[in-house]
């Protein structure tokens, strides 16, 4: 927990000076290190009182996956109202996409227990960082159907529903 919080801000000779960005490169990493909700919360203890991190920068080298708040907190006005709930895409992306495949990410949800508010910023993610509505869609029905597989709660499964984006889908299929 904080021994690895140490090793890591050693090796990587992070610093509270650092830019956010500089920081969110890590986060990542960080989460696979912190893997349960009792080292996340020792390691940000250490970061702040050892390192004297800011809450901001400790949110972005380690988010919170309970809430799915991330980073700086930067939304469009658009995701305000529909979850309630504010949520940077750019960085959730970032945690989901890099080295994840759709089937990972569903067995991650699956076996770390993930709720439903998070489960719906992750589609937000997906359905964001898509080309188009038609890829957006097919992300969505993909993790459907990968926790299916998997036999997720049947809240979870509706949580990646996203009707709006496979009406968009559907209606860019009909045009082409």
């Amino acid at each position: 927990m904080s021994a690895i919080i140490t090793k890591y801000v050693t090796e990587h000779e992070l610093n509270n000076k650092m830019s956010n960005e500089e920081l969110s490169q890590h986060a990542l990493e960080l989460l696979k290190l912190l893997m349960d909700g009792t080292k996340r919360d020792k390691g940000r203890r250490r970061l702040r009182d050892g390192y004297v991190f800011s809450k901001e920068q400790i949110s972005i080298l380690i988010p919170s996956q309970r809430t799915g708040q991330v980073k700086s907190q930067v939304t469009s006005q658009e995701e305000k109202s529909e979850a309630g709930a504010e949520v940077n895409i750019c960085q959730v992306s970032n945690l989901i996409l890099q080295e994840e495949s759709i089937g990972k990410l569903a067995e991650r949800i699956v076996q770390e227990n993930i709720g439903e508010k998070e489960v719906e910023a992750i589609r937000r993610a997906l359905v964001e960082t898509a080309t188009d509505a038609v890829a957006g869609s097919s992300r969505i029905f993909r993790l459907r159907r990968e926790l299916r597989d998997l036999n997720a709660p049947e809240k979870i499964i509706t949580a990646v529903l996203d009707r709006e984006t496979t009406c968009a889908s559907n209606k860019i299929q009909k045009e082409r």
